[in-house]
């Protein structure tokens, strides 16, 4: 019998109120590697709650969260390497950026509109203001696009980098 690897993702909770209401019952869920996973239910059934939950982003008064199957990298803890995609995320980032979103028909016209390259660069991933001054060599660069180039690649993002965020679909966003 091959035992059963390590989850990624494991999350263990009594039950969760939210006010009187019971949102989850006690469970357990174990998300291991190579498993793929989609949550749906009706509206406020509790689906982003989960997904914060699994995500670090809220932590139960009690403390409980979740327990990461993978350790700290590049100096950044595990739970620093989990994030959520969603359509409130996305109205989250844009917002961020000050992007007017709603008439497109405009998009070309708005020249202050961020490229996609201007999103997920360096400076927007390290959080560096326009005009801030840092100490950047360029071997930090570098492995940021040693990091960057494969994500790229695997989420066909190459060919929308000189795009204008407002000049993106939802699903190109």
């Amino acid at each position: 019998m091959i035992p059963a690897k390590q989850p990624l993702v494991h999350l263990q909770i009594d039950h969760l109120r939210v006010g009187h209401r019971k949102l989850f019952p006690a469970f357990a869920f174990d998300w291991r590697e190579g498993e793929h996973w989609g949550v749906v239910g009706p509206n406020s059934c509790g689906k982003t709650t989960l997904l914060r939950l699994l995500s670090g982003e809220i932590v139960l008064p009690r403390g409980v969260g979740p327990v990461y199957g993978f350790g700290e990298a590049r100096g950044r803890p595990p739970e620093r390497r989990v994030a959520t995609v969603s359509l409130e995320r996305q109205a989250e980032a844009l917002a961020a950026l000050d992007v007017y979103v709603q008439m497109r028909w405009n998009s070309t016209e708005e020249e202050s509109t961020p490229t996609l390259e201007d999103w997920l660069g360096y400076e927007a991933a390290e959080g560096i203001a326009p005009f801030e001054v840092r100490d950047v060599t360029p071997g930090m660069r570098a492995a940021f696009e040693r990091r960057r180039a494969p994500l790229l690649r695997a989420l066909d993002l190459e060919r929308l980098l000189g795009r204008r965020i407002a000049e993106l679909s939802n699903g190109e966003t």
